[in-house]
């Protein structure tokens, strides 16, 4: 899944995997008809929450304080392991989607042929050799159990807690696809990401694995929490419908989902996808009067009631509808919305021009010649830039930044050859306050070296 790129909470929706499950789950039987729901703690998934913690870059912090003081003692002297450098520089998302295509937390193996698209890592092969070390240097199995009894509480609140949600029957007839679905909610008390994450796997022509990370979260008033479950639940879930569909279809909304960035500042495809599932989210609790508010609608989205009325009245009127065919109509919503928005679209774009960061200094010049291939790349801005952001960087090996303590220099980790041609680009960065600079890219030449390794 993309990152979803990101921005997302822990607990998880998984489905079980032959070997995949360390724990005995409690299963919820709802009424009939209703999905089976399990609630089982997962250590695949636990292992890459807390690499992400100990990289620094993850987006929020842990809810439950003695487990992150436990965390931090048992881990912190493995903050510069590589599995933790390599983590800092990938997405909860494709982290997640990783875990959860692995035979087990002891071997760490993927049980994929071939790399799924929501998988965003260059060198799997490297970081699970990282991550096996990690695994096994730091005793992590053996924390895992002696954390038992915090996981076995979220296990029992999560699975009184979703029972009625019927979430199963509801997508079944909302997709128009009977697909064959298993549901299991991961406790996952170590917050790494604003929202949560919604990964899945396909099992076969109509099989599906869904699953959702939601923040587990104790302290919170208990009415608010059952609707939080259910509606981050719900949320991820739609992610494993929504994102293959929007990528088979994304041309229809790509021009006017581009145009609206200045309103939200936000990925245009991660803008649309998030869109249609707060709507869908919307017509759920719309539907489900007593599970919750329509607060999930007023959110950061202006546009969702549109949206909502625009999905709802396809439904009407599409003979055999399915999700798939409101499409075209939500794609011809987006670009009615971008006419009608136009003046203060372009107003936004403006002000985002004036107040983005701008680039100081590049180490090394655009187009320098003879640079030292020992050299790292440097990048300083005017102001303190955010050092939790997920960087990618088109260059041939690249590792990894890191960013120095004033958060406006950002050094870029590869391995760079004597006397070649590079085109350095990489998309642009996110301020403390998140405005975006311009994308970068700049082309240099790296200097000869002797049989001795001395620059010529």
């Amino acid at each position: 899944m993309r990152l979803f790129v990101g921005l997302l909470l822990p607990v998880i929706i998984l489905v079980l995997v032959s070997g995949c499950r360390a724990l005995t789950p409690y299963t919820v039987h709802e009424a009939q008809d209703m999905a089976q729901i399990n609630v089982a703690a997962d250590p695949r998934v636990e292992l890459v929450c807390i690499i992400k913690y100990l990289s620094g870059t993850a987006e929020g912090e842990a809810f439950d304080p003695e487990y992150k003081e436990a965390v931090t003692k048992k881990f912190a002297s493995f903050a510069e392991h590589p599995a933790v450098r390599m983590a800092g520089n990938i997405g909860i998302s494709s982290l997640v989607s990783l875990a959860v295509y692995l035979d087990n937390a002891m071997d760490l193996k993927p049980v994929y042929a071939d790399k799924p698209e929501q998988i965003h890592i260059d060198d799997v092969e490297a970081f699970l050799s990282h991550l096996r070390d990690f695994a096994t240097a730091s005793a992590f199995l053996e924390f895992y159990g002696e954390q038992r009894a915090l996981y076995r509480d979220y296990e029992l609140i999560y699975a009184n807690n979703i029972a009625k949600a019927g979430l199963k029957p509801w997508m079944r007839k909302y997709f128009g696809r009977k697909f064959d679905i298993s549901f299991q909610v991961v406790p996952a008390p170590l917050l790494v990401s604003v929202n949560g994450v919604g990964p899945f796997m396909d099992t076969g022509e109509n099989g599906r694995m869904c699953y959702a990370i939601v923040m587990a979260r104790p302290d919170m008033k208990w009415w608010l929490w059952q609707y939080a479950l259910r509606f981050y639940i719900l949320h991820e879930c739609l992610h494993s419908y929504i994102n293959p569909l929007l990528d088979r279809h994304y041309d229809m909304f790509k021009s006017s989902a581009e145009a609206m960035y200045p309103l939200i500042r936000e990925d245009s495809w991660y803008m649309t996808a998030e869109s249609l599932i707060h709507a869908t989210v919307g017509i759920y609790f719309r539907e489900h009067p007593g599970m919750g508010t329509r607060r999930e609608v007023a959110s950061r989205y202006p546009w969702v009631d549109g949206l909502i009325e625009t999905i709802q009245t396809s439904r009407r009127n599409t003979l055999d509808w399915t999700f798939e065919k409101s499409l075209p109509d939500c794609a011809a919503f987006f670009e009615e919305y971008c006419r009608e928005n136009r003046e203060t679209i372009e107003g936004k774009a403006r002000e985002l021009e004036a107040k983005g960061p701008k680039i100081v200094e590049t180490i090394p010049a655009p187009n320098a010649t003879d640079v030292d291939p020992f050299l790292k790349i440097s990048i300083r801005f005017d102001r303190k830039m955010n050092k939790k952001q997920v960087i990618k960087a088109d260059v041939p090996g690249f590792r990894g930044c890191r960013w120095d303590d004033s958060g406006m220099v950002c050094t870029f980790e590869f391995d760079l050859q004597p006397d070649m041609d590079y085109n350095f680009s990489v998309n642009g960065f996110y301020d403390a306050d998140g405005f975006q600079s311009e994308s970068l890219s700049f082309k240099f030449r790296t200097a000869k070296v002797t049989p001795s390794g001395e620059l010529r």
